[in-house]
């Protein structure tokens, strides 16, 4: 039974889409989510909900047929994080959900993780994808499953987000970061909203190149950055660790030491960011 005309579906009602939904029309969208009580918040901000798991053929089949209007998805559910040959089950459930839809657009929230550079060079959308480590990888099967899609498809690749309660400066307040000694790195990021501006970017402009990295513009050392947080919000420097050390417990973006090039992303999707630098939107993070 079709429940209302929605033309835009945003997968995964997380911290990233929230801010999508909150610029979108939301007459046009409906935004799902795998826990039941969000679908309260999402009608007390006006948006239509629904309960989706991308692990289940069955789930994301009610959407499309409650939806048959759906022209663009925005998938920002992350694959697992071990290394398997399913890491691309929820792409290709989507994909069997909606074969029989007016589906033309996929947009994939990938990351930056899938270039594994560690000699802090320049990359961009050129740049081959040479994964050092199983999310990596995942990402990038993610990518390719719909990108052999019979859909236009766009993946955004995207280093660290940050906003209000989360990022670096979120991290050294409660103690949770730390660098990796002796081997300074550079680092990326982008502001949510931002982030967000860039995908509702992507939603509507046509065409676009099928991928495209979204991040600020000024990568920085990671010691700079730590030492104006800590210098401008009275934060405690945080402990270090051992590149074997971090490797060991996955945190991979400790390890990563790449410079991202986001002239693409301004040239196919026209947006001005509000944050351009880790300086302009390091307040943001404590904005509540």
């Amino acid at each position: 039974m079709t429940v209302s005309r929605k033309t835009v579906l945003l997968l995964g009602g997380g911290y990233t889409l929230s801010r999508v939904a909150a610029i979108l029309d939301p007459s046009t969208f409906i935004i799902t989510s795998r826990e039941r009580l969000k679908l309260d918040s999402f009608a007390n901000a006006g948006w239509t909900g629904a309960v989706a798991d991308n692990s289940s053929l069955a789930s994301l089949q009610a959407i499309a047929d409650d939806y048959p209007d759906i022209e663009v998805v925005v998938d920002s559910v992350p694959p697992p994080r071990t290394e398997t040959a399913e890491a691309d089950s929820g792409v290709r459930n989507l994909l069997r959900a909606f074969s029989k839809s007016k589906l033309l657009r996929v947009i994939y929230l990938s990351t930056t993780g899938v270039f594994g550079v560690e000699d802090g060079s320049w990359v961009n959308e050129d740049t081959p994808a040479l994964c050092r480590h199983a999310w990596g990888r995942a990402r990038l099967q993610c990518e390719e499953a719909y990108s052999s899609s019979p859909y236009e498809t766009i993946a955004l690749r995207i280093p660290a987000i940050y906003g209000p309660g989360r990022g670096l400066g979120t991290a050294l307040r409660t103690g949770s970061y730390r660098m990796i000694a002796d081997r300074d790195r550079w680092s990326n990021r982008i502001q949510v909203d931002d982030l967000a501006a860039a995908i509702a970017a992507a939603i509507r402009v046509k065409p676009l190149p099928g991928k495209i990295c979204v991040a600020d513009d000024c990568p920085a050392l990671t010691s700079e950055v730590v030492s104006y947080y800590c210098d401008t919000f009275s934060l405690t420097r945080p402990a270090s660790m051992t590149y074997d050390q971090a490797a060991e417990r996955g945190m991979y973006t400790l390890l990563s030491n790449q410079r991202v090039s986001n002239r693409l992303m301004k040239d196919s999707l026209g947006i001005a960011l509000k944050y351009p630098d880790y300086k302009a939107g390091a307040g943001s993070e404590f904005a509540l």
